[in-house]
């Protein structure tokens, strides 16, 4: 809390202050403002928190590759960070999906970002 820089009074948005998204700057993050008034009083605020998220879901297939032709089981297993919402062949699943029938199969993963 120490190092957040004081304000003056309306400051007007500089582009060094915002944040971007990337894989270079993932993680968890709390906002936090120190005000103080001219008596010298001192209030803190903060934000829940909040996630920056640039990375997709990532979907494991263990039998067989991505696009490629299969006789027998296959594991497919999706992870990531935040929640996720998978879909096979449109329709909902589990993040662990084992298929072992012929057919053609698109799996989709989704996350909060």
């Amino acid at each position: 809390i120490d190092d957040i820089k004081p304000a003056t009074g309306w400051t007007e948005y500089d582009e060094t202050d915002k944040l971007t998204i990337s894989k270079a700057n993932e993680n968890d993050y709390v906002v936090y403002a120190k005000v103080t008034d001219k008596a010298g009083n001192v209030a803190y605020a903060s934000t829940n928190g909040f996630v920056l998220d640039a990375s997709a879901p990532e979907i494991k297939l263990d039998g067989t590759g991505n696009g490629s032709e299969f006789c027998g089981e296959v594991v497919i297993t999706v992870t990531d960070d935040l929640d996720v919402t998978v879909t096979v062949n449109d329709a909902a699943a589990e993040s662990i999906i084992t298929v072992s029938d012929a057919g053609n199969y698109t799996v989709v993963a989704t996350d909060k970002a």
